[in-house]
């Protein structure tokens, strides 16, 4: 599942994520073993994959853009908390009317915060995931 912001580096789709204390540089992430030959590194070995880091002066980097990844359960849009592993997901709504609560309860939310309720470990085959692609400026932000 994507989410952050990511920008195309040598026909790479690359996760960009900001250094502390640094204006002038990027990390770079992917996940593709081919971004060896062009001068990344292994950053972390997880058990379903690697993820490879490279960074770059912020002028390498041409246009950005945000990635949200959001689901829809039982008809209901939300959003993504997390979740114990790949396959069960918390997920949250949005409450604004009574109408909205009644749904939500109908569907196995609880009550989570004031206007927010969640459902904890929905299994992925009850998801369906959407994302949504917005522009995103790297020097402004």
């Amino acid at each position: 599942m994507r989410g952050g912001v990511y920008t195309i580096y040598n026909n790479f789709e690359t996760k960009v994520r900001k250094i502390e204390n640094d204006n002038n540089n990027v990390e770079l992430h992917t996940t593709d073993p081919k971004s060896l030959d062009l001068g990344y590194h292994i950053y972390k070995v997880y058990d379903n994959g690697t993820v490879y880091e490279k960074i770059v002066p912020k002028t390498e980097i041409s246009d950005c853009y945000k990635i949200n990844t959001y689901a829809i359960h039982k008809g209901i849009d939300s959003g993504i908390l997390g979740g114990k592993d790949e396959k069960h997901w918390d997920i949250c709504i949005n409450i604004y009317t009574n109408e909205d609560v009644k749904r939500a309860v109908e569907s196995g939310f609880e009550m989570w915060d004031r206007g927010v309720y969640r459902k904890k470990d929905v299994p992925i085959e009850e998801l369906e995931f959407y994302e949504i692609k917005s522009e995103y400026d790297l020097w402004a932000n």
